[in-house]
This record gives C-alpha cells, structure tokens and sequence, in this order.
C-alpha cells in the first residue's frame, strides 16, 4: 500500500511553529543540553534449534539472531531543553529496526526519536511536543537499563513501542501527570492513506517518593486487520514498585484490547508480574511470568488454532551498575495451544531460550 506522505505531524510543526512566533519569550535561560548513548550486544541461543540463524516466533522483535553475537539496538540520542523549548533527536541501528520497522519507509527507519515541544504556559506544567517519540504505552522500552529484565515481555513486544503527532502532557503536581495524544496510527510513523483518520491516546500517571508507579494509558483508533478497517481500543495498566526495602522491585500489569473488522470483533489481554531482587552488591535475580491470549489472531496474525494463547517464563540473573554497563543471563519458556514453527521438519508448540547480554548506557547529565 503506497503510504500517504502528508501526517498530523506535519500540521502538529505548523502549529508549535506559529506557537512560537506569536509568543512573547524571546530570550533563553536554564539551557540544558543531554547527550545519551546506549548499547545492547548479546548472543542468544535457540535450545530447540542449535542451528537455526533467527528466532522465528511471530510477536518477537527484540533479541531476534540466534546462536551469533548480535546487536539488538545501538541508540545515540541529543535532548535539548530550556524554559521554553525542549527537543529529542534520537538515531538506532540494530536487529530490532529491522525486525519491528520494516513496514516504514527506509528513510526513516533508524530515527529512534525526533520531535519538538514547546510550553504553554509559564510554569512549564502544559507542554506540547510533535513528531515522533517514544510511547505512552506499557512500562517497558528500549532502553535495556530502564528495564527490570533481559528480554521484552510479549506484551511489550506488542504493543507500541513507538508513536508519531502530537502529544499535550499536563503536570497537575510534580507526582501527578496526565496526556492526550493525537497519532499517526498504531505504531506508524505516517498515515497509510490520505483518507487515514487521526487515533488518539490518552496517559495517567502518579509516582510518589517511596519508589511507586501507577499508570494507566489508552489508545483508540481505527486500524486494518484482515483486510478489514475497524476500530480498535486499547487499555494499559500497570502497577511497579522500585527498591521495596532498598532490594525489591515488582511490576504488575495488565493490558486488555479490543478490535472491530467487518461485522466481527475480536479481543486480547496480557497479565504479567515481574519480581527482582537484590542479593549483594550488584548481583540482582528475577523473574517474570506472562499470558497472552489472543482469541481471533489480531496481534499475533496465527488463525489456525481455536485458543490463540502464548505462556512465557523468564528468570535471569544479572550484574552491574545501573547508570554503567550490565551483564545479564536468562533463560525464557514459551509455551502456546499451537505450532510456533517447524525447524528441520519437527512442529514445536514450545521452545526454550538462554539469552547472555551485555548492554551499557551513558548519559552526560
């Protein structure tokens, strides 16, 4: 399908550009300037196929070569801000660019984020941003350290890791935010027609001093499955909870969709629980437990199967500074009601990887 080259990016620019000439803030103050740099090379070993060159499983995009040292992702990114204006200009190289933006136009592939924003008020509490960015989704990223565990979970994974238009984010207290996105589409970077309606997102988030997080994000908009246009509504909540007891950090979430094709529709859901746990000195343990059940194949495009259901199990090990360079090991079960594949002519409806990685991250805040 030929992509549409005009977005609600574009008229999101024309409208913080012309923000910007009516404004009356002509000097700079508290300029801030950040430079980010981070790896994540790893090897990851197929215990069911030894031999195979990829991990072949439909709904993963992170940590996809098998048995060869890869690079999962390689991100420099340059953050700018000041009291008026504040700016992301994000480059990445990786397996995962080519496994999860191969739909985009080659051009824009390798941008890991580019947008502007501009404040609308004076006490920088009601901020405007536009083009592309990291998303509202979920409490993962790309970002290995910002993470409790090695590899992305499925819910993760499938969900949106990054989205395109224009984001309002509101600070009704320093704990307490809330935002309304107008996007491009379900993780794309521009419409696919000209007759593309926006979708929307919507974010509610409080974090307070004792290391807690609760969340709740939406996305609604029309989407294509099965040839089929119809309206798709998505709900994310989670609930994570950092350095319980200065050891422990859990993560709950549950995400719940909704999609309508045809006269048809169809739904799909994500428990997961997360635990990690400090031993000594940089020496952390965890665990993470997952279901992913998708009853009518719409994120996970498998329709020969009456229950569409994924169980996932991962349990790791890692060491090293947060802030520095991480090395971690983990083993992850996946287990579903179906074939995932048929590598040298056996059917596997399981599988079993170990995963050793090495990521690090710099920042020059």
């Amino acid at each position: 399908m030929e992509r549409y080259s005009g977005s609600w990016v574009l008229t999101g620019i024309q409208i913080v550009v012309l923000l910007f000439c009516l404004s009356g803030y002509g000097q700079e103050q508290n300029d801030a300037w950040e430079l980010r740099f981070f790896g994540d090379t790893y090897i990851n070993f197929d215990l069911n196929d030894p031999e195979a060159p990829q991990i072949t499983l439909p709904y993963l995009f992170n940590h996809t070569q098998a048995n060869q040292l890869s690079e999962n992702i390689l991100v420099l990114e340059a953050k700018y801000k000041n009291h008026r204006f504040r700016g992301n200009l994000g480059l990445m190289i990786g397996d995962y660019v080519f496994s999860n933006l191969s739909h985009e136009p080659k051009v824009f592939r390798n941008f890991y984020t580019a947008n502007f924003g501009i404040a609308l008020d004076t006490k920088q509490t009601l901020w405007l941003d536009v083009g592309v960015f990291e998303s509202h989704i979920g409490a993962e990223g790309l970002i290995q350290h910002e993470n409790l565990t090695l590899t992305r979970s499925i819910a993760a994974e499938n969900s949106p890791y990054y989205l395109s238009g224009m984001r309002f984010t509101k600070a009704i207290t320093p704990q307490f935010q809330v935002a309304f996105l107008v996007l491009n589409g379900w993780q794309e970077l521009f419409p696919q027609t000209a007759s593309d309606m926006p979708s929307f997102g919507t974010q509610v988030s409080y974090s307070n001093q004792k290391g807690q997080t609760w969340n709740y994000s939406t996305y609604h908009g029309q989407e294509r499955v099965m040839g089929e246009i119809g309206w798709r509504s998505f709900h994310n909540f989670y609930f994570q909870q950092n350095d319980l007891f200065n050891r422990f950090d859990f993560l709950m979430l549950f995400d719940v969709g909704v999609q309508h094709f045809g006269e048809n529709a169809g739904f799909w859901y994500t428990p997961q629980i997360v635990a990690r746990a400090r031993l000594v000195d940089e020496f952390r343990v965890y665990g993470r437990a997952e279901l992913f059940r998708d009853s009518k194949g719409i994120i996970i495009p498998i329709r020969t199967m009456e229950q569409n259901i994924v169980y996932s199990f991962a349990a790791g090990i890692q060491y090293g500074d947060q802030n520095r360079g991480l090395l971690k090991l983990e083993f992850r079960y996946l287990s579903s009601a179906y074939s995932f594949r048929e590598p040298s002519g056996f059917i596997f409806s399981t599988d079993h990887l170990l995963n050793i990685s090495y990521s690090f991250y710099f920042t020059s805040k």
